[in-house]
């Protein structure tokens, strides 16, 4: 039970391609309908949780639950907290998946819920655990033509892990490509290369720094098609959609290009004949950009731009959910900028939990003590809090 047309028709599709049986319902009382028709045919019941029509899906599992207590119950939503902001209460026997939810791990879920194996692995991140393929050995990276390496230090190179991730369309489950998951050594190499060349990139005076953004604009627009055709493939995005966002991917290195020119400081009237009162704006150091999954290039872009602009270097991570091959993509047309390439890493995390970033990603990235920004938004948001 799904109201959002596309959303149904896509989960829809994705089921019977399997070879599921499946019946939709727009609200509850369709679903009710489809219930009664179906004379205890339904195994498994798929349903938003925040629905219209008075009947919710919790609601409606419940009821349904109570006149078959071997159906098995998925619950999906965008929000992993109730209205008043306390965590949803998942009765026994249903599992809730938060969105977005990939083909992969719903058909997971379902066979799971089918087979009675229980929860499947916790979101956002379960395909690593469940992905089936061999470990890649040394041998068997190189012989993988579709698989990117990872940028670190102006370098592509193969990461510690040595594991590799399929990439999959949303839109028909097609493989796009391998992509490689990093291990902690990894995360720590990158972040101490970005500390590194931070002081030389910061040192370039702010007109070259400026035709230097802008030239990685310009290359971000003369790989355009290419760029969008392969994030649409990731995302599942509209390819007019993804060629649009392209072109708002190279408009902020453009901007923050002359922002970066006209950076200046202040002038400080003095308290004394001989003192001399100005500001300096400095740069923090090394950002950690973690992006989200909505529009990851154009996400990237707004992070990475100003950041390189007022002199930091960045250490990004693409969405977990996919993107990783249109990131590392984009990370080419940073070719422009001066090696080492500290501020052009671009990587994936082994595994990602909260907020896409993942015990072997963001949280060792973000408290490493080179993060300065990441610190200073560590302690606003504890402030935040109080």
């Amino acid at each position: 039970m799904e109201d959002e047309p596309a959303v149904r028709r896509l989960t829809s599709r994705v089921l019977e391609r399997r070879g599921y049986r499946v019946l939709t319902a727009a609200h509850g009382r369709e679903a009710l309908r489809l219930w009664q028709e179906a004379q205890g045919q339904v195994q498994v019941l798929v349903t938003d949780i925040v629905m219209p029509g008075g009947l919710t899906g919790q609601e409606l599992a419940t009821r349904l639950q109570g006149e078959a207590p071997g159906l098995k119950v998925i619950l999906m939503s965008g929000y992993a907290v109730d209205a008043t902001g306390r965590p949803l209460q998942i009765p026994e026997g249903q599992v809730f998946m938060q969105k977005p939810i990939s083909p992969r791990e719903l058909l997971e879920a379902v066979a799971r819920a089918l087979e009675g194996l229980g929860r499947p692995p916790p979101f956002p991140n379960p395909r690593a655990a469940v992905y089936s393929g061999p470990t890649p050995t040394r041998h068997a990276w190189h012989a993988h033509a579709h698989c990117r390496p990872i940028l670190l230090d102006g370098q592509w190179i193969t990461p510690k892990s040595k594991v590799l991730r399929p990439i999959l369309n949303p839109a028909t489950t097609e493989q796009v490509g391998l992509a490689a998951d990093c291990a902690r050594e990894d995360v720590h190499f990158a972040c101490e290369a970005a500390a590194r060349a931070q002081p030389g990139w910061w040192a370039i005076p702010g007109v070259e720094k400026a035709k230097l953004l802008r030239e990685v604009g310009a290359r971000i627009r003369a790989a355009d098609k290419e760029l969008a055709t392969l994030m649409a493939r990731e995302t599942g995005k509209l390819l007019i959609e993804a060629i649009d966002e392209i072109e708002w991917v190279a408009a902020p290195h453009e901007y923050y290009a002359e922002c970066g020119r006209r950076s200046f400081g202040n002038s400080i009237p003095p308290v004394a004949p001989h003192q001399v009162n100005f500001t300096i704006k400095e740069p923090y150091g090394v950002v950690a950009a973690i992006v989200p999954f909505n529009f990851p290039l154009l996400l990237l872009a707004w992070k990475l731009a100003p950041a390189l602009a007022a002199g930091n270097t960045v250490v990004a991570k693409p969405p977990h959910q996919e993107t990783s091959l249109a990131t590392l993509l984009m990370a080419r047309c940073l070719a422009a900028l001066p090696p080492p390439g500290g501020e052009r890493h671009h990587r994936r995390p082994r595994d990602g939990r909260t907020a896409g970033a993942g015990p072997h990603g963001g949280p060792h990235r973000l408290h490493r003590p080179s993060r300065p920004a990441g610190a200073w938004r560590r302690r606003r948001a504890a402030s935040s809090r109080r």
